[in-house]
């Protein structure tokens, strides 16, 4: 079967064919999407618990009674952490998408 497309006639294989990478670019801008979200929740994340990290320090450092069980994390041991988690979440994105 064949459709007249702008002046021009194309087969139903094309057809399927155009199909397909318009399905494939939705699922690649759905999945972009969500990896955008992910990352903007690990960098809000990451930033909340080094200003309670900092905080935490402040109290200790006045003489408080409250005691930190966390250490403060150099920039590399932070970077480290950050890569390591938005991998994870990567992995998971990637497969409900391939699912």
């Amino acid at each position: 079967m064949k459709c007249l497309i702008s002046r021009m006639t194309v087969s139903s294989m094309t057809d399927r064919r155009i199909e397909g990478a318009l399905l494939t670019r939705r699922a690649v801008k759905n999945a972009l999407s969500s990896v955008r979200r992910l990352c903007g929740r690990l960098h809000r994340g990451v930033r909340c618990r080094d200003d309670m990290i900092e905080r935490q320090n402040r109290v200790n450092e006045t003489g408080g009674r409250l005691t930190t069980l966390r250490m403060h994390l150099d920039e590399e041991e932070l970077r480290n952490l950050r890569n390591e988690n938005l991998e994870n979440e990567l992995r998971e994105v990637a497969t409900k998408i391939i699912r």
